[in-house]
């Protein structure tokens, strides 16, 4: 092979792998893949916690992303319990493209099922950047919660099928007008529920085994967090929240 052909070829292999090298720097040939499940999108939020003895031990306490189609969170980060005044930052990053809501949930401690909502922040448009929720202050006693947590395990007896024993309603339109300052069938000198007063609340007598035990076989379903947080609502006020 002549010298001049063989500086041609050189000359063509060495323009070819400028070329080549060119575009891959550039990203033409193999572009950055950033294909995922997310909207690239991050969202920041903050919570302030009263009634901080009523933080679940027995269940869990998340900031998620979620769909109106499923009882489960697409994501999400768990809290930890807070101090008294003490404000928590949580962030979630990628927002699920399928997402319709952001919330903070209280779930079952495996499951992850939802139980009841603190707070709800709902996704009625593409989601273009970054954003905060600023801050949010959150009961976590309120009777919102005692109703879907507590009184949700008592309906079954109590309104659910349309019997109430007792002519006691614990279903969510009647429980809160059938409890508060109201009083007691077998103990007249007791409310079913006392404002500020848990000793003067005939709910506490019952949710603790103290009375009526032989009628309440389903007490042993209870977890220490559901009286806690009773116990936590009547002595915070017993408001309807």
């Amino acid at each position: 092979m002549k010298k001049d052909t063989l500086y041609n070829y050189l000359f063509i292999l060495i323009f070819f792998l400028s070329v080549v090298i060119q575009g891959c720097d550039s990203g033409d040939i193999y572009p950055e893949d950033k294909t995922n499940n997310g909207t690239d999108i991050d969202v920041t939020a903050s919570f302030l916690f009263s009634n901080v003895e009523a933080f679940p031990e027995n269940y869990k306490v998340i900031f998620g992303s979620f769909n109106e189609d499923s009882p489960y969170p697409i994501s999400s980060k768990m809290i930890v319990q807070p101090s008294a005044d003490e404000e928590i930052l949580v962030s979630l990053t990628n927002i699920p493209e399928n997402a319709t809501f952001l919330a903070l949930y209280l779930v079952q401690e495996h499951s992850n099922s939802k139980i009841y909502s603190f707070y709800t922040y709902q996704i009625e448009k593409v989601l273009e950047e970054d954003f905060e929720i600023p801050l949010q202050e959150i009961d976590l006693a309120a009777f919102g919660r005692v109703q879907k947590q507590v009184f949700s395990q008592c309906i079954q007896c109590h309104g659910g099928s349309g019997f109430a024993a007792a002519n006691l309603y614990l279903t969510d339109d009647k429980s809160y007008s059938g409890l508060v300052n109201v009083t007691a069938l077998r103990n007249p000198d007791k409310k079913l529920v006392a404002p500020n007063n848990i000793e003067n609340s005939y709910l506490m007598d019952i949710l603790k085994g103290e009375a009526l035990q032989n009628q309440h076989s389903s007490l042993s379903s209870l977890k220490d967090d559901d009286i806690t947080l009773t116990e936590q609502w009547i002595k915070s006020g017993a408001e309807n929240n």
